[in-house]
């Protein structure tokens, strides 16, 4: 019922979870496959709806408080919990960088099936934060993580390595220009291979200038070598 008559399937699955009762009482439902089923189903509903738009029938706050109430019952509020804080703030705030959301996900594994199976309906805006935030100063230090696993959760057909080192060092320019070098190198750790053109231009803002000199003269860039070399006073 969730894309025909999502306040219904939300109903019903808050309904089967109350009707699980205590699994200890006769009135209860004691097979621990059904009490898991029914808690992930209903988490599963709560995040399809986070990102489609809860209902007008339905309150936000309920469906928060009542997917945190299955996680608990689940056992898993650390990783499940994490994951669906990220999935509500984002939802709440979707201009801004769904980095966390993304990360969350991932680090769910195979237990992310409740919340993989939500995200198609905002795959192509995730991907296209995943492009834009690149060239935001304030989120562009975030592609030190996991930016393939990122395109992939978007459904990116691509070549996602190729893509995420381009991402990559798109980052690594926009902290350069920003002097974000801090920030810039862990970036540039995660290129592969080594982009030895923007590890010379970061030394180089960091005024190392002969390490920037002796970089260029392998990435076989001989006029930026030339010039680091008289900045530094290396004229011999």
């Amino acid at each position: 019922m969730i894309d025909t008559a999502p306040g219904r399937a939300w109903q019903r699955a808050c309904q089967a979870m109350r009707l699980l009762g205590d699994p200890h009482l006769p009135n209860g439902v004691s097979d621990e496959s059904i009490r898991i089923e029914a808690h992930t189903t209903l988490l599963a509903t709560a995040a399809r709806l986070l990102v489609d738009g809860v209902p007008a029938a339905v309150r936000r706050d309920e469906v928060v408080n009542m997917a945190a109430e299955a996680i608990v019952l689940l056992g898993a509020t650390d990783h499940y919990g994490q994951a669906f804080e990220a999935l509500d703030a984002w939802t709440l705030a979707r201009e801004t960088a769904p980095f966390a959301l993304l990360d969350a996900t991932l680090a769910l594994e195979a237990d992310g099936s409740w919340l993989r199976q939500a995200l198609p309906p905002v795959a192509q805006r995730l991907r296209a934060a995943v492009e834009t935030f690149a060239s935001d100063t304030t989120a562009a230090a975030a592609y030190a993580g996991d930016v393939e696993g990122w395109l992939r959760l978007t459904g990116y057909a691509g070549d996602a390595a190729a893509t995420a080192r381009a991402l990559r060092g798109r980052a690594v320019d926009t902290l350069t220009a920003a002097g974000e070098t801090l920030g810039a190198a862990q970036v540039l750790v995660a290129v592969k291979p080594p982009d030895l053109a923007r590890l010379g231009r970061l030394r180089e803002t960091q005024g190392r200038l002969e390490d920037a000199a002796e970089t260029y003269e392998v990435a076989e860039m001989p006029a930026e070598a030339l010039r680091n070399w008289r900045a530094a006073g290396k004229w011999e």
